[in-house]
């Protein structure tokens, strides 16, 4: 797996990944960066655009990553268009979170999703900090024998 870059300049999370118990219930299924309106949006790493436009008063930009997951960001201003191919840093978009926003103060939202056969309804959401390297790997430790 392939590291992403930040999308914006601040690693500033002020709302955390919540996993939900079930496809459609409550969760928080990305996180949350502090950030300014109009700050430049990066792509996490190379892919293509899927969407870029407005979903219920608000911008996302989705690209479909070369790692097989797809990263969304939103609320922003999209400067790229579907089919864009993109690599880690291009500009995409624009903070701009308009009327509609989830966060008490000027944030952008980070989702990650795999889509496979067994998610093809677009579920399957992971921490983002997962591809940020915010968390160190996990190690097996021998405790005892198996004798």
């Amino acid at each position: 797996m392939n590291l992403w870059i930040y999308p914006v300049s601040s690693t500033e999370v002020v709302r955390d990944f919540l996993s939900p118990n079930g496809d459609y219930s409550a969760g928080h299924r990305g996180i949350d960066f502090a950030t300014v309106e109009g700050e430049s949006v990066l792509a996490v790493a190379d892919g293509v655009v899927r969407f870029a436009g407005s979903v219920a008063g608000r911008g996302v930009v989705s690209i479909n990553l070369a790692d097989g997951y797809t990263a969304e960001v939103e609320p922003v201003c999209p400067l790229v268009a579907t089919g864009d191919s993109v690599l880690p840093g291009r500009k995409v978009a624009t903070v701009c979170s308009g009327e509609v926003s989830h966060c008490a103060t000027t944030c952008l939202h980070l989702s990650a999703r795999r889509f496979s056969a067994e998610y093809a309804r677009g579920f399957g959401y992971l921490s983002p900090l997962l591809f940020l390297g915010a968390f160190a790997p996990s190690h097996l430790v021998a405790i005892g024998s198996l004798d």
